[in-house]
């Protein structure tokens, strides 16, 4: 039914509309991977090679990790740059995320 009226038009030939759909959809689909793709590559080159990354597991907090850093700083200080450095807007992380650390 969907195939045969669409806001009122009638579809003439359901195998060209079905392919155009078709096409819609994976043209869609390449767009959403490349902008992802290329934005990913953006992020990575911004930063230092020399900077650790630490991935985040489960129940790690932002304290936890600045305080296995065992620097000789403040560890507010050093979530302070972990923030500033990853731009993080609060220090809610999720598994998986990957964090850059100051050295």
């Amino acid at each position: 039914m969907f195939a045969r009226r669409i806001m009122g038009y009638k579809i003439k030939n359901k195998k060209k509309f079905n392919r155009f759909l078709f096409l819609l959809f994976m043209t869609t689909i390449l767009f959403t991977y490349l902008f992802t793709l290329l934005n990913t590559q953006v992020i990575v080159e911004g930063k230092d090679n020399n900077q650790k990354i630490v991935i985040v597991k489960n129940g790690d907090t932002l304290w936890n990790i600045a305080e296995n850093l065992n620097y000789d700083k403040d560890i507010r200080e050093t979530v302070y740059e972990i923030k500033a450095i990853n731009q993080l807007s609060s220090s809610n992380i999720k598994p998986g995320f990957k964090l850059y650390i100051p050295n």
